[in-house]
């Protein structure tokens, strides 16, 4: 699957991102199916509503860290006023403050309080020249709050809600920027509750879904499960793993001696490991 957005343009957005506050409604506790159009780029459309206003067409990301509409779509459904005018110009147009959507609609899924960014994206404005009008993009914020399935055959989603709640990246990055200097760049130590047996990473410039496995630890869990450097892991227990720290977010959420299904891409195959971790220090 293609990411939309690059590392390094990531990198430079992260200051827009906003972090969706959902809440599932009841109807959303058992799995839903949501079709979805696969564009001649191979990303997904979605049609979505916004506080009952649509249906948009949104890009269904897997590669984006973010939730953003255009500001023509905001205007329509009353995020902003329909006389405001955007703080940027050029290549990005937004209005600075993340603001709420009330109620997002994506099938059957419901969302409240959804925190979003508005903004004329530039690679959103290129796809829709090519593709037709797109309102923005669909990101991990929402779907890592669920289980899901692609059947790219019937050109269908599938989403069993589950308790993994992201990280409020927004939040994270203004408490970076206020931090004091001394200790803004001290080392960071991310430890899931059990031991894997395993190291990955994922390099500046790497564009390729998931993160590889530079190391794997001799008689450990990550070795006893079959897998092998040079592996890509895709999901852990069903959550996308499309960054080191979606990694550790996933696997920090897996109880010691739990078996979890690992989603791997090995060479061109793609296959499916249990591994079950054990309990660290």
């Amino acid at each position: 699957m293609r990411r939309m957005l690059s590392p390094r343009l990531t990198a430079a957005l992260f200051s827009l991102v906003a972090v969706l506050g959902l809440r599932a409604d009841d109807s959303a506790r058992s799995p839903q199916s949501v079709p979805f159009e696969l564009l001649p780029s191979k990303h997904m459309a979605v049609q979505v509503k916004i506080n009952g206003k649509g249906p948009y067409r949104l890009v269904f990301d897997t590669g984006a860290p973010m939730m953003l509409i255009t500001m023509r779509a905001a205007k329509d459904a009353g995020l902003v006023k329909r006389d405001a005018r955007p703080l940027g110009a050029g290549l990005f147009s937004f209005m600075g403050e993340p603001t709420t959507i009330k109620d997002f609609e994506m099938g059957g899924l419901k969302a409240e309080n959804v925190a979003t960014v508005v903004m004329d994206h530039p690679t959103v404005k290129v796809m829709e020249e090519l593709f037709g009008r797109l309102d923005g993009i669909v990101g991990f914020p929402f779907f890592a709050r669920y289980r899901m399935t692609i059947d790219y055959q019937a050109k269908t989603m599938s989403f069993e809600p589950v308790d993994f709640k992201p990280t409020n990246i927004f939040d994270s990055l203004m408490n970076i920027l206020m931090a004091d200097p001394k200790t803004r760049n001290a080392p960071k130590v991310l430890a899931p509750l059990a031991q894997w047996g395993l190291m990955v990473d994922k390099g500046t410039e790497d564009d390729e879904p998931g993160v590889e496995v530079r190391r794997v630890f001799r008689n450990g869990p990550a070795a006893q499960s079959g897998l092998r450097e040079g592996d890509r892991i895709l999901t852990v227990d069903g959550r996308w793993t499309d960054s080191v720290i979606d990694f550790y977010e996933a696997a920090g959420h897996v109880q010691p001696g739990k078996s979890v299904p690992l989603k791997i891409q090995r060479g061109s195959e793609t296959r499916t490991i249990q591994l079950t971790p054990k309990r660290g220090l």
